[in-house]
């Protein structure tokens, strides 16, 4: 009784192993020499043609068909199953006849199907399925890789972002590179490369010139941060900084790109302007004022214009002068014809001053000037008139008194010396 269950046994795996090596004889051929007794057709994807294809390309695919089983009775027909964003272009079936029993070699059928990739696909490998219909039945054959690579495989420098937004000689700052992948695929090892050298006033200071990220996904940015420093002694200007981008797409294909940013070193102007001399006084209401523009920024100002436009208080001659540049630490002088049209002891001048920073950017200011006009105003001037003019009385009173009071004085010594003879 054992030995009928122990040979039961080896049957049943006997049998479950054939089932499985027959099974997988489905795309390699005969099952160990045994002829199968129905025909047992073989799909192989010999080709693609362009590979890879990229998306909006007509690609072409060839696949041979072996036949490991007997002959067929009736024509097969070869039917391909794209799907999305692989289409059918041209025909879907092909019909290849009957398979003749044990068709190898140059005895396959080779047939070809032309499938149309949408614009819109995305780099990787798309699947598609052929189907056989043969002697009543069909039977479908999965999973053919299509290789599909985009050419934008491209990393940009989207934006260059300085923290502070203006630098000047010797400040601190963080540089932020945008880095934008605009293909459709992930990017890896992205690395970004300063060639800070000599000729650009700019030193890494926490970090090195090189910055790295692992990934950046399809159709998304990063940024990568650098800390520098600008040299103090730097001139201010705009400056190229050439860099290294070396990157790698999702098939390990390696890319070097190599482009430019720029730095501004620059600074906010600190101008000063004060009344270096004027002919004007309380006597003289017509004259001219100097005023003096002093540039107290760290960089230097150009093609300067002052305008002075008068008011109630005063008239200006030519209300606009033209300064020019103006070093850093160093001054200009400007004169304006002015008549004052007030006693006021202070007018105020508004003296407004365009010029462009050092990277031609546009500025626009208004400076008021306080200009002491040397008068004590029209109420004090006329005070001070009647003032003068009490004190000639006074004066004269004075003197008048002063006589009366001597002659009184003589005249009573006088009696007094008469009354004594």
């Amino acid at each position: 009784m054992k030995k009928i269950v122990i040979l039961t046994i080896g049957l049943i795996f006997t049998l479950l192993f054939s089932l499985g090596v027959y099974a997988a004889s489905a795309r390699q051929g005969t099952v160990a020499g045994v002829n199968i007794p129905t025909p047992f057709p073989v799909v192989t994807l010999l080709n693609q043609e362009p590979n890879p294809a990229q998306p909006g390309e007509i690609v072409t695919l060839r696949f041979q068909i072996q036949n490991n089983g007997t002959e067929t009775k009736d024509n097969v027909v070869a039917e391909i199953l794209p799907e999305f964003p692989l289409t059918v272009y041209g025909d879907s079936n092909v019909t290849i006849g009957k398979l003749r029993a044990g068709a190898s070699g140059a005895e396959t059928v080779v047939i070809e199907f032309k499938l149309k990739i949408d614009e819109s696909a995305v780099e990787r490998d798309e699947i598609v399925h052929l189907r056989l219909k043969f002697d009543g039945q069909q039977r479908t054959y999965k999973d053919y890789p299509i290789n599909i690579r985009t050419t934008d495989v491209e990393l940009l420098v989207r934006d260059v972002i300085t923290e502070p937004k203006m630098v000047a000689p010797g400040d601190d700052f963080k540089l932020t590179l945008q880095l934008a992948n605009n293909a459709d695929s992930l990017l890896r090892n992205v690395n970004v490369k300063l060639n800070l050298s000599a000729s650009v006033p700019f030193v890494p200071t926490k970090t090195t010139a090189e910055g790295y990220l692992y990934q950046i996904n399809s159709n998304t940015q990063r940024g990568i941060v650098f800390d520098l420093t600008v040299l103090p002694d730097a001139t201010g200007g705009l400056y190229k900084i050439p860099i290294i981008i070396t990157y790698t797409d999702e098939s390990g294909t390696a890319f070097v790109k190599q482009d430019f940013i720029g730095l501004k070193v620059t600074s906010a102007a600190e101008l000063l302007v004060t009344v270096d001399q004027t002919t004007i006084s309380s006597d003289v209401r017509n004259g001219e004022v100097t005023l003096k523009i002093v540039n107290r920024g760290l960089t230097d100002i150009k093609l300067m214009s002052a305008i002075l436009e008068g008011n109630d208080d005063f008239s200006v001659a030519a209300p606009e002068i033209y300064v020019g540049n103006i070093d850093s630490d160093d001054f200009e002088t400007v004169d304006f014809d002015i008549a004052l049209q007030t006693y006021d002891t202070v007018v105020e001048l508004p003296v407004v001053l365009e010029y462009r920073d050092i990277t031609n950017k546009k500025f626009k200011e208004t400076v008021i000037v306080p200009f002491r006009t040397g008068s004590s105003g029209l109420f004090v001037t006329i005070l001070g008139s009647i003032f003068k003019f009490i004190f000639t009385i006074v004066v004269i009173a004075g003197i008048g008194y002063g006589g009366y009071w001597v002659y009184r004085r003589r005249k009573a010594r006088k009696k007094t010396s008469n009354y004594m003879k």
